[in-house]
Protein backbone atom coordinates (compact mmCIF):
# COMPACT_ATOMS: atom_id res chain seq x y z
CA UNK A 1 0.00 0.00 0.00
CA UNK A 2 2.72 2.57 0.83
CA UNK A 3 4.27 1.67 -2.47
CA UNK A 4 1.61 2.11 -4.75
CA UNK A 5 1.91 3.87 -7.96
CA UNK A 6 -1.23 5.38 -8.55
CA UNK A 7 -4.07 6.74 -5.86
CA UNK A 8 -6.97 4.64 -4.79
CA UNK A 9 -10.33 6.12 -6.01
CA UNK A 10 -12.55 5.35 -2.55
CA UNK A 11 -15.99 7.18 -3.22
CA UNK A 12 -17.70 4.09 -3.63
CA UNK A 13 -16.77 3.27 0.05
CA UNK A 14 -17.86 6.61 1.45
CA UNK A 15 -20.90 8.49 3.30
CA UNK A 16 -21.90 11.74 1.91
CA UNK A 17 -23.79 14.75 3.82
CA UNK A 18 -24.06 18.38 2.70
CA UNK A 19 -24.75 21.58 4.42
CA UNK A 20 -27.83 23.43 3.36
CA UNK A 21 -27.31 26.40 5.93
CA UNK A 22 -25.23 29.46 5.12
CA UNK A 23 -23.78 28.64 7.95
CA UNK A 24 -20.94 26.21 8.61
CA UNK A 25 -21.96 23.34 11.13
CA UNK A 26 -19.27 22.11 13.69
CA UNK A 27 -18.26 18.91 13.88
CA UNK A 28 -20.27 17.57 16.72
CA UNK A 29 -23.12 19.07 14.78
CA UNK A 30 -22.21 16.75 12.00
CA UNK A 31 -21.56 13.34 13.55
CA UNK A 32 -25.58 13.67 14.66
CA UNK A 33 -26.28 14.07 10.80
CA UNK A 34 -27.50 11.25 8.47
CA UNK A 35 -25.37 11.11 5.98
CA UNK A 36 -25.97 8.75 2.81
CA UNK A 37 -24.25 6.61 0.09
CA UNK A 38 -21.71 8.96 -2.08
CA UNK A 39 -23.59 8.15 -5.42
CA UNK A 40 -22.41 8.81 -8.87
CA UNK A 41 -25.14 11.40 -8.97
CA UNK A 42 -23.24 13.32 -6.52
CA UNK A 43 -19.77 13.35 -7.40
CA UNK A 44 -20.44 16.37 -10.16
CA UNK A 45 -18.46 19.71 -9.93
CA UNK A 46 -21.25 22.23 -8.14
CA UNK A 47 -22.24 25.61 -8.71
CA UNK A 48 -24.89 27.11 -6.39
CA UNK A 49 -25.93 30.47 -5.77
CA UNK A 50 -25.41 29.94 -1.56
CA UNK A 51 -22.42 32.35 -0.37
CA UNK A 52 -20.92 28.39 0.98
CA UNK A 53 -20.72 24.81 0.04
CA UNK A 54 -19.61 22.67 2.63
CA UNK A 55 -19.77 19.04 1.88
CA UNK A 56 -18.53 15.96 4.15
CA UNK A 57 -17.40 12.08 3.15
CA UNK A 58 -17.18 9.96 6.01
CA UNK A 59 -14.90 6.79 5.23
CA UNK A 60 -13.18 3.99 7.39
CA UNK A 61 -9.93 2.60 6.77
CA UNK A 62 -9.30 -0.71 8.76
CA UNK A 63 -5.28 -1.94 8.83
CA UNK A 64 -5.12 -5.86 9.29
CA UNK A 65 -1.07 -5.74 9.13
CA UNK A 66 0.26 -7.02 11.97
CA UNK A 67 3.50 -4.80 12.08
CA UNK A 68 2.86 -2.58 9.08
CA UNK A 69 1.33 1.19 9.58
CA UNK A 70 -0.60 2.81 6.54
CA UNK A 71 0.60 6.42 5.87
CA UNK A 72 -1.35 7.75 3.15
CA UNK A 73 -2.74 11.42 2.28
CA UNK A 74 -5.87 12.85 0.51
CA UNK A 75 -4.74 15.74 -1.82
CA UNK A 76 -7.32 17.48 -3.51
CA UNK A 77 -8.03 21.05 -4.21
CA UNK A 78 -10.97 23.01 -2.96
CA UNK A 79 -11.16 26.43 -1.26
CA UNK A 80 -10.95 24.85 2.79
CA UNK A 81 -10.51 21.36 3.29
CA UNK A 82 -10.43 20.05 6.92
CA UNK A 83 -9.96 16.36 8.42
CA UNK A 84 -10.84 14.71 11.73
CA UNK A 85 -11.37 11.71 13.49
CA UNK A 86 -13.41 10.67 16.32
CA UNK A 87 -12.01 12.92 18.57
CA UNK A 88 -10.41 15.72 16.91
CA UNK A 89 -9.30 17.52 14.18
CA UNK A 90 -6.26 16.12 12.47
CA UNK A 91 -5.10 18.09 9.54
CA UNK A 92 -6.47 21.19 7.03
CA UNK A 93 -5.23 22.04 3.88
CA UNK A 94 -7.04 24.02 0.55
CA UNK A 95 -6.25 26.87 -1.88
CA UNK A 96 -6.93 29.69 0.54
CA UNK A 97 -5.83 28.10 3.52
CA UNK A 98 -3.22 30.12 5.38
CA UNK A 99 0.05 28.82 6.40
CA UNK A 100 -1.62 25.61 8.02
CA UNK A 101 2.19 24.03 8.69
CA UNK A 102 2.32 27.20 11.37
CA UNK A 103 -0.70 24.53 13.92
CA UNK A 104 0.04 21.43 12.22
CA UNK A 105 3.70 21.15 12.00
CA UNK A 106 4.30 20.26 8.20
CA UNK A 107 7.31 21.52 6.55
CA UNK A 108 7.50 20.69 3.14
CA UNK A 109 5.00 21.88 0.12
CA UNK A 110 4.05 18.37 -0.31
CA UNK A 111 2.84 17.78 3.06
CA UNK A 112 0.99 21.20 3.44
CA UNK A 113 -1.18 20.02 0.40
CA UNK A 114 -2.21 17.09 1.73
CA UNK A 115 -4.35 15.69 4.44
CA UNK A 116 -2.79 12.42 6.98
CA UNK A 117 -4.41 9.25 7.09
CA UNK A 118 -1.56 7.35 9.70
CA UNK A 119 -2.85 3.92 10.94
CA UNK A 120 -1.17 2.13 13.47
CA UNK A 121 -0.89 -2.23 13.10
CA UNK A 122 -4.08 -3.94 13.47
CA UNK A 123 -6.58 -0.87 13.48
CA UNK A 124 -9.37 0.36 12.26
CA UNK A 125 -9.94 4.39 11.76
CA UNK A 126 -13.19 6.33 10.82
CA UNK A 127 -12.19 9.92 9.38
CA UNK A 128 -14.40 12.42 8.59
CA UNK A 129 -13.21 14.81 5.19
CA UNK A 130 -14.61 18.32 5.10
CA UNK A 131 -14.23 20.40 1.63
CA UNK A 132 -15.24 24.32 1.69
CA UNK A 133 -16.01 26.05 -1.52
CA UNK A 134 -17.46 29.69 -2.11
CA UNK A 135 -20.81 29.71 -5.18
CA UNK A 136 -18.57 27.00 -7.28
CA UNK A 137 -16.57 24.03 -6.97
CA UNK A 138 -12.35 24.45 -8.18
CA UNK A 139 -12.57 21.15 -9.77
CA UNK A 140 -15.26 18.52 -9.55
CA UNK A 141 -15.24 16.30 -6.00
CA UNK A 142 -13.42 13.48 -6.06
CA UNK A 143 -11.31 11.38 -3.08
CA UNK A 144 -8.29 9.93 -3.74
CA UNK A 145 -5.87 8.48 -1.09
CA UNK A 146 -2.34 8.30 -2.16
CA UNK A 147 0.69 6.70 -0.60
CA UNK A 148 4.06 9.05 -0.69
CA UNK A 149 5.35 7.40 -3.78
CA UNK A 150 1.99 8.41 -5.74
CA UNK A 151 2.08 11.16 -4.63
CA UNK A 152 5.46 12.19 -5.59
CA UNK A 153 4.97 10.79 -9.07
CA UNK A 154 1.90 13.02 -9.25
CA UNK A 155 4.16 15.99 -8.07
CA UNK A 156 6.72 15.36 -11.07
CA UNK A 157 4.11 15.18 -13.74
CA UNK A 158 2.50 18.68 -12.34
CA UNK A 159 5.68 20.42 -12.12
CA UNK A 160 6.60 18.80 -15.77
CA UNK A 161 3.36 20.17 -17.23
CA UNK A 162 3.59 23.43 -15.55
CA UNK A 163 6.86 24.53 -17.34
CA UNK A 164 5.00 26.01 -20.55
CA UNK A 165 2.60 28.06 -18.30
CA UNK A 166 6.32 29.50 -16.15
CA UNK A 167 7.56 30.19 -19.64
CA UNK A 168 4.57 32.20 -20.70
CA UNK A 169 4.20 34.09 -16.91
CA UNK A 170 7.94 34.95 -17.65
CA UNK A 171 7.28 36.57 -20.93
CA UNK A 172 4.14 38.51 -19.41
CA UNK A 173 6.56 39.59 -16.72
CA UNK A 174 8.93 40.96 -19.00
CA UNK A 175 5.80 42.89 -21.33
CA UNK A 176 5.19 44.80 -18.18
CA UNK A 177 8.44 46.12 -17.57
CA UNK A 178 8.89 47.31 -21.16
CA UNK A 179 5.30 48.63 -21.06
CA UNK A 180 6.15 50.37 -17.88
CA UNK A 181 9.75 51.99 -19.48
CA UNK A 182 7.69 52.98 -22.80
CA UNK A 183 4.82 54.43 -20.38
CA UNK A 184 7.61 56.62 -18.77
CA UNK A 185 9.06 58.04 -22.02
CA UNK A 186 5.74 58.84 -23.51
CA UNK A 187 5.29 60.68 -20.07
CA UNK A 188 8.67 62.27 -20.72
CA UNK A 189 7.74 63.53 -24.26
CA UNK A 190 4.02 64.54 -23.81
CA UNK A 191 3.61 65.07 -20.17
CA UNK A 192 0.31 63.90 -19.39
CA UNK A 193 -0.93 62.22 -16.35
CA UNK A 194 -2.20 59.31 -17.58
CA UNK A 195 0.63 57.90 -18.29
CA UNK A 196 1.39 57.68 -14.53
CA UNK A 197 -1.67 55.22 -13.77
CA UNK A 198 0.27 53.19 -16.76
CA UNK A 199 3.91 53.52 -15.22
CA UNK A 200 2.16 52.51 -11.50
CA UNK A 201 0.20 49.62 -12.99
CA UNK A 202 2.60 47.89 -15.04
CA UNK A 203 5.17 47.88 -12.67
CA UNK A 204 3.70 47.01 -9.60
CA UNK A 205 2.44 43.99 -12.09
CA UNK A 206 6.09 43.60 -12.21
CA UNK A 207 7.47 43.56 -9.20
CA UNK A 208 4.52 41.47 -7.74
CA UNK A 209 5.65 38.97 -10.72
CA UNK A 210 9.22 39.09 -9.62
CA UNK A 211 9.27 39.27 -5.86
CA UNK A 212 5.83 38.71 -4.70
CA UNK A 213 5.92 40.97 -1.98
CA UNK A 214 3.09 42.64 -2.84
CA UNK A 215 -0.42 41.24 -0.77
CA UNK A 216 -3.06 40.13 -2.86
CA UNK A 217 -5.52 42.70 -1.16
CA UNK A 218 -2.89 45.46 -1.66
CA UNK A 219 -2.64 44.59 -5.22
CA UNK A 220 -6.58 44.78 -5.54
CA UNK A 221 -6.72 48.25 -3.58
CA UNK A 222 -4.32 49.67 -5.75
CA UNK A 223 -5.59 48.53 -9.23
CA UNK A 224 -8.67 50.15 -7.91
CA UNK A 225 -6.98 53.70 -7.09
CA UNK A 226 -5.41 53.17 -10.00
CA UNK A 227 -9.05 52.76 -12.45
CA UNK A 228 -10.36 55.76 -10.54
CA UNK A 229 -7.63 58.23 -10.92
CA UNK A 230 -7.50 57.20 -14.91
CA UNK A 231 -11.00 57.44 -14.88
CA UNK A 232 -10.64 61.17 -13.19
CA UNK A 233 -7.35 61.93 -15.39
CA UNK A 234 -9.48 61.37 -18.47
CA UNK A 235 -11.49 64.89 -18.05
CA UNK A 236 -7.99 66.76 -17.23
Amino acid sequence: MANQQTAKDIADNCLFFEETLDKALSFDEVKTQAFIPYEKKLRNQKFSNSPLIGQWLKFTVQNISPKDTIDLNISTVHYFTKLYTDKKLIGVSGAYEVNPNDQYDLTSEFDRGRLPIIIPPNSTSTYWFRSEDRQNQLIPPHILPESKVSGMIENLKSGFAARYLFLILAGMTGCFFFIGIYAAYNYYLYQHVSFIWYICYTMLLFFRACTGWISGWAYICFRHWCMILFFLFSFI
